[in-house]
């Protein structure tokens, strides 16, 4: 049984739509709106057990999700079905957790050699330390491996 679990999660969306207007006499252009979106997800999980006094162990991994939202306005008192439209497919998004952009963890094993329990060594503690690490972010939406016409996702380890 984990001694800690934790689970942090958090949405950020931001919306900005600009309309520009002509202002000059006697020509006449349309000019169209354009509109910035953005909707991110994050989440963070940690996990410790303290097998026994000596031995611990800790799991960390975090991620980050984007929502895709269709392109265009999202305005219910202007277009209702377009709204309807943005909201299933977020609603579908948030429900397949996003489409994830980087992913990472930590493994760590600690385990404190009990050699001060020799009373010649008393004076003297020792720790030994395993630490594991992956890394995994996603490729541009665009580029593709032609071979395999697969993303060209990136994999790391930091250390």
């Amino acid at each position: 049984m984990p001694k800690q679990f934790s689970f942090i999660t958090d949405m950020q969306r931001r919306y900005n739509e600009r309309k520009l207007r002509n202002i000059n006499r006697g020509t006449y252009f349309k000019i169209d709106a354009t509109y910035d979106k953005s909707f991110s997800w994050n989440r963070a999980y940690d996990l410790k057990w303290d097998l026994t006094k000596q031995l611990k162990m800790s799991f960390n991994a975090s991620n980050n999700a984007r929502i895709d939202e269709p392109e265009g306005i999202v305005n219910k008192k202007l277009n209702e079905d377009r709204y309807e439209h943005w909201r299933d497919s977020v609603m579908a998004n948030i429900m397949r957790f996003g489409r994830n952009t980087h992913y990472g963890h930590t493994f760590n094993v600690n385990y404190t050699v009990p050699i001060n329990k020799i009373p010649l060594f008393s004076w003297i503690s020792s720790n030994a330390q395993y630490r594991a690490t992956y890394d995994w972010n996603a490729g541009p939406l665009l580029k593709k491996n032609p071979a395999t016409n697969e993303p060209n996702h990136i994999l790391g380890n930091p250390y």
